[in-house]
């Protein structure tokens, strides 16, 4: 049936005689032609349908039915061919031999024209149907020759598959006896670079550990020409699987298959640091003999790096720290191995090293942490490092040095007074002593002695170095000073390049008497203009003091303009503090017009009535003009100020002036009065 006439229910092919596959495209689209330059859109080149098979609709449609139903009952329409295989020689040859080929096709008949179309070598050993070869029909002929023969004897056949006009024939088998050729094995390791994967080295003798490589095997004829996969025209390719190892040990799991071009990879190859010899033995197959061949390579130690090593800070004489390194390097490798050793000013530190170490991945470079904890024997400045040993795999490397400064424990500082108890007005002796660590190096620096009320301690402080009990060198301070109230003294260790610094333990000592005094905590007082600062005055007591002292704003002297100061509390009875506060005011605008002129109209009618009474009083004077005169002075006084207060409307008040003052706060119980000073700082 065709498309003209429509299918019938019986029919298994519908020819498509009418139509195109070509369609519509934009213009400039490849093989888009269009007839007129203007156009926008032509038509894609493509086949049209005829009667029978085209190129277009081939066979045209099917129905799947009638197909399956009638296949049985196809009956050939084809004129029958006869194949004969005239040579096929020699017979017996070496695979990869070539061997010459002549094979005719003919019409059964005897008559008609020449058959077209391809023929083809089929067979192989153990009765297999190998398409092996094939050749092209030139008037019925087709010779050539073929190295494409498996090995082993077996038939082999001319195949014809047929044409449009003749059904397919297959000759009388050849018997060929084929012999296995020589193989070779060639592996070689292929190097990129790490950083782009480009391509380095396609047979490297040597690699850094971790680097990118990998393993490639090619199997290949006995002339060592590497196979394509069995193209007409080529040698066939050797099949099976290759055996690796390394060093007569088995490498990742020893058994590769040769891929359809006769080669094979281990991707996953790592090997270690040192000297190679890879083996890839191949066992051969039906074509191919066994043959094993080795590549020797060397792996180099893949460089490392470290870190300087690691303390927290400053160390203690005696007392364990820790300090740690990491190696660093680069690649895909196992984790470091080997040894790190750490040393000061160039000498080994005691102590069991511990590790961590990480190998390489995606995500992560291979390292070695390395920590050990540690101790010093004597004070001074250490310099820290650390080296590597290396392994295999692993080049050794040196840290950069890290400086850290080793001091004694923190040294005790006791405080002692020459009494426990003064009468006011007389001397006291504190007689502070540092405790050394050594029994050839003195704490050395200063002492600074300081009263929990009184605050820091004036005077001339003697030094001597003295032996505890111990046997070590001692540092002892005094200072002698008239205590003026009960106080608890201490003292600060100012520390030195051997010893830290310290503060020392407290003594309590008590002033006989009735007076009091006043303490200022700091000695500057800082305030910014419109804001406030201060500071706590320590009150404190003799023995017998217990007075009271009210504190107000008059209490404070030599505050600037434009200042003022607090207290809370503002009364303190017996021992105790009060926090005084300093306000200063910003710069403000000075708005005086109105109160200037409301002060200023009354002493105008003052002097207008001075000038009324006094007139009668001046003799030898016109009291008219005086009066006039009198009036035109007072309106020029009123006129001048008004004007004043106009521009004072105008201008602005600087606030408290900047600058440093010493403001000095009195305090006042009884008959007793003591004062205490800061610098108050306005900014």
């Amino acid at each position: 049936m065709n498309s003209s006439v429509g299918p019938a229910s019986t029919c298994v092919f519908n020819d498509i005689t009418q139509g195109t596959i070509a369609m519509p495209c934009a213009k400039g689209k490849p093989n888009c032609t269009t007839s007129n330059s203007a156009h926008q859109f032509g038509v894609l080149s493509g086949y049209s349908t005829t009667a029978g098979y085209d190129l277009a609709t081939g066979l045209g449609s099917v129905n799947a039915s009638n197909l399956v139903n009638k296949w049985s009952s196809v009956t050939q329409s084809l004129k029958q061919s006869i194949t004969t295989f005239t040579a096929l020689s020699p017979a017996t040859v070496t695979h990869g031999q070539a061997v010459n080929v002549s094979v005719t096709v003919a019409p059964q008949s005897g008559s008609g024209a020449a058959p077209t179309g391809d023929v083809s070598l089929i067979g192989g050993p153990n009765n297999s149907n190998l398409g092996i070869d094939g050749f092209r029909l030139v008037n019925g002929a087709a010779s050539g020759t073929t190295n494409l023969l498996p090995g082993g004897s077996y038939n082999v056949v001319a195949h014809y598959a047929g044409d449009g006009t003749y059904a397919a024939s297959d000759s009388a088998p050849i018997s060929v006896t084929v012999n296995k050729e020589a193989s070779q094995v060639f592996p070689r390791l292929i190097t990129f670079n790490p950083n782009t994967g480009a391509l380095v080295n396609p047979n490297a003798t040597t690699a850094v550990y971790g680097s990118p490589y990998l393993l490639r095997i090619d199997v290949t004829n006995s002339s060592g020409i590497v196979c394509s996969p069995n193209p007409i025209g080529e040698s066939a390719c050797p099949t099976g699987a290759i055996n690796l190892t390394d060093n007569s040990a088995t490498l990742d799991g020893m058994t590769f298959a040769l891929n359809s071009y006769g080669y094979t990879e281990d991707q996953l190859i790592q090997l270690s640091g040192g000297s190679h010899n890879l083996q890839a033995s191949y066992p051969g197959n039906s074509s191919f003999n066994s043959s094993t061949a080795s590549d020797a390579v060397t792996i180099t130690p893949a460089a490392t790096t470290m870190t300087a090593p690691y303390t927290g800070g400053s160390i203690t004489v005696g007392v364990p720290f820790s300090i740690s390194v990491t190696v660093n390097s680069q690649g895909f490798g196992a984790a470091p191995g080997g040894t790190v050793q750490f040393l000061a000013n160039g000498n080994p530190l005691s102590g069991s090293v511990s590790y961590s170490p990480v190998a390489g991945s995606p995500n992560s470079q291979p390292s070695l942490g390395a920590s050990l904890s540690t101790t010093v024997s004597a004070p001074g400045s250490y310099t820290l490092t650390a080296t590597y040993s290396g392994d295999t795999n692993y080049s050794g490397s040196t840290s950069p040095p890290t400086t850290v400064k080793a001091q004694f424990p923190a040294p005790a500082v006791l405080v002692a007074p020459s009494s426990f108890n003064v009468t006011a007005g007389t001397s006291l002796t504190l007689t502070a002593t540092v405790m050394g660590s050594s029994k050839s190096l003195a704490p050395t620096g200063t002492v600074a002695f300081s009263g929990g009320t009184a605050g820091a301690i004036s005077g001339t402080v003697s030094y001597a170095t003295v032996t505890d009990a111990n046997g070590n060198l001692d540092l002892q301070a005094k200072i002698t000073f008239n205590p003026t109230v009960d106080d608890s003294f201490v003292a600060a260790y100012s520390g030195d390049s051997n010893y830290p610094s310290s503060q020392g333990s407290s003594a309590n000592v008590t002033v006989t008497g009735n007076d009091f005094g006043l303490f200022a905590t700091a000695l500057t007082v800082t305030v910014i203009r419109g804001g406030q600062g201060g500071e706590q005055l320590q009150i404190g007591g003799q023995s017998n003091y217990a007075g009271t002292i009210n504190f107000t704003s008059a209490s404070c002297a030599g505050l600037p303009r434009e200042s003022s100061c607090s207290f809370s509390p503002a009364s303190v009875t017996g021992t105790g503090s009060t926090f005084v506060t300093i306000s200063a005011a910003a710069p403000h605008a000075a708005l005086m017009l109105h109160a200037a002129t409301h002060h200023k109209w009354p002493a105008t009618l003052g002097f207008l009535f001075a000038g009324f009474f006094l007139l009668p009083g001046i003799r030898g004077k016109k009291p008219v003009r005086i009066l006039f005169t009198v009036a035109m002075i007072t309106s020029l006084a009123v006129g001048l100020g008004c004007g004043g207060g106009g521009g004072g409307g105008g201008g602005g008040d600087p606030g408290t002036p900047q600058g440093s003052y010493n403001v000095t706060v009195t305090a006042s119980s009884g008959s007793l009065t003591h004062t205490a000073s800061f610098t108050l700082k306005i900014q």
